[in-house]
């Protein structure tokens, strides 16, 4: 009679093999409800006048700002132009205007004042 009784062993391989499947298939099954995935956006190089340091104008004048997007922002972009902790100007943009899209984007900025700096930071 004892030997016709599975051995300890064998039920408890069966068991880790289910539980893995289990697991497999629960992580496979979230994959599948997932509808979206969220990513942030962010800008990369970011140039004034297409130079990487500073500008200071002698007059007000037209600044081009210039930036990549790695993903378009669907839910628009704000631009802060600020001098130390004061904010001059801002710039906000919304989706899908120009400058809100993925890839290389130009957006005009004006400076304020008979000599102006924009600092980039």
């Amino acid at each position: 009679m004892k030997k016709d009784l599975p051995r300890r062993s064998e039920t408890a391989s069966l068991y880790k093999k289910f539980s893995s499947c289990l697991w497999v298939a629960a992580a496979l099954f979230s994959l599948v409800l997932a509808r979206s995935a969220r990513a942030n956006v962010y800008a990369t190089n970011v140039r004034l006048n297409d130079g990487a340091t500073n500008v200071i104008a002698a007059t007000a004048t037209n600044i081009n700002i210039s930036y990549t997007l790695n993903e378009a922002a669907t839910a628009g972009i704000i631009i802060n132009i600020t001098s130390g902790d004061a904010t001059i100007r801002t710039i906000s943009l919304t989706n899908p205007s120009p400058g809100t899209v993925i890839g290389t984007n130009i957006v005009v900025g004006t400076t304020n004042g008979p000599r102006s700096a924009m600092t980039m930071t």
